[in-house]
């Protein structure tokens, strides 16, 4: 006689849903998180060399406007004449290698390229890597505006670059026609005052243009030590040391 009760059912094991228990969940956080702190020094590294090179290439085209104006006006771009003689440029102080245009003087260093149209690309007038506040292409635009941003004493542009800063002890410019440019001297640079306006201190070193319009990156501890130790901004002698450090001569 059979039996009238139903047949048992083999028992199936429930499925667990797919997923992470909490434990996997931080294992995996955790590797991510080496994974990006070994990745972000490495991705600093390029970023700070791709910054560098642009950097030689907007000193680069600078030197080639310069060495053309030079060409065509006998004189390289001043920042202002005795008497409205050329010959006679002369800085006041070493910072003044910056300005691009002035609302006393109007045009300024780089700034006499403007007119005749030498430079046709205002962002190479500032480095990249250089971001303080009056000194980026940002603060002048739309470009050319020459309203210095609050705070600043005087009204004008500022560029990210020193243009013919070498100048004897009264500052009266050392190259000011294409026969003082021998290629080893500085014709432009980097900001060159202090530790802390210094684009490239994770090295430290700074981008250089020679007289003959080429330009590279010079590794320099014993310049960035000068102008950790001295106000060059005051003293002319202190600020052509740094120079001839950037230039090889010490």
């Amino acid at each position: 006689m059979r039996s009238s009760a139903s047949p048992s059912r083999p028992h199936r094991p429930v499925s667990r849903a797919a997923g992470f228990t909490l434990i996997e969940l931080l294992v995996v956080i955790s590797i991510i998180a080496l994974l990006i702190s070994l990745l972000l020094p490495a991705l600093a590294s390029v970023r700070s060399t791709a910054e560098r090179l642009q950097c030689v290439s907007n000193l680069r085209q600078q030197g080639i406007a310069a060495v053309t104006y030079a060409h065509d006006h006998n004189w390289f771009p001043y920042i202002r004449l005795s008497n409205d003689q050329m010959g006679t440029d002369r800085l006041g102080r070493p910072h003044q290698a910056y300005w691009w245009y002035h609302h006393r003087d109007e045009w300024r260093n780089l700034g006499h390229l403007h007119p005749g149209d030498y430079l046709q690309e205002p962002k190479v007038l500032f480095c990249p890597s250089f971001t303080t506040e009056g000194f980026t292409f940002d603060d002048y635009t739309p470009w050319p505006t020459p309203q210095s941003p609050p705070g600043f004493g005087d009204t004008g542009i500022r560029v990210g670059y020193f243009f013919n800063p070498r100048a004897d002890n009264s500052g009266n410019r050392l190259i000011q026609r294409l026969d003082d440019a021998r290629s080893g001297r500085i014709l432009g640079s980097d900001i060159l005052l202090t530790p802390s306006a210094t684009a490239h201190a994770e090295r430290p070193g700074w981008s250089v243009m020679h007289g003959d319009g080429s330009a590279r990156f010079v590794d320099s501890q014993e310049t960035f030590d000068i102008i950790d130790s001295t106000n060059v901004d005051r003293n002319w002698a202190a600020f052509n040391d740094a120079l001839d450090e950037l230039e090889g001569r010490r």
